[in-house]
């Protein structure tokens, strides 16, 4: 079950204060708040699931990419195998989202055709495609219980 969050949730805050990231649940909105410029901003983007995992996504990516952790940061690793699920379950979103706005059966089908061939391009396409069926079983599931009642 989703959880509901009903207040803004914190989501990093610089350790000497100086800034904030946020998520406002009630806006929808993904926002920066930026203390230690005169006077203090804020920026924000209207986000929902699939944008937050996508940001997500790409952070975990970069993150491994400049790999220097500080010696007290907690130890939150993933291997490239890890990053690799996580590509795949981001390219099941993207194309969810792609064949429940397109408007024909084809496109429908040349858009799943392209993701799967997408993963076969990853480094790792056996976990990429481990990712991609975690994204679209539940979705395939509930359109088939939904079809059944009807």
């Amino acid at each position: 079950m989703n959880k509901v969050i009903t207040t803004p949730a914190d989501l990093y805050a610089h350790p000497d204060g100086e800034g904030r990231i946020y998520f406002d649940a009630q806006a929808m909105r993904l926002c920066i708040t930026n203390e230690a410029s005169e006077p203090p901003t804020t920026s924000c983007a209207v986000m929902g699931p699939w944008g937050m995992r996508k940001v997500a996504t790409a952070l975990l990516v970069l993150a491994a990419e400049l790999g220097d952790e500080p010696k007290d940061a907690p130890a939150v690793t993933y291997t490239p195998e890890q990053l690799a699920e996580h590509q795949g379950a981001q390219l099941a979103m993207e194309a969810l989202s792609a064949m429940l706005a397109a408007p024909a059966q084809a496109q429908r089908t040349t858009i799943l055709q392209s993701a799967i061939e997408a993963l076969s391009g990853t480094v790792h396409p056996a976990r990429a495609a481990g990712g991609f069926a975690a994204g679209t079983v539940n979705v395939l599931e509930r359109g088939l219980e939904a079809i059944s009642h009807d």
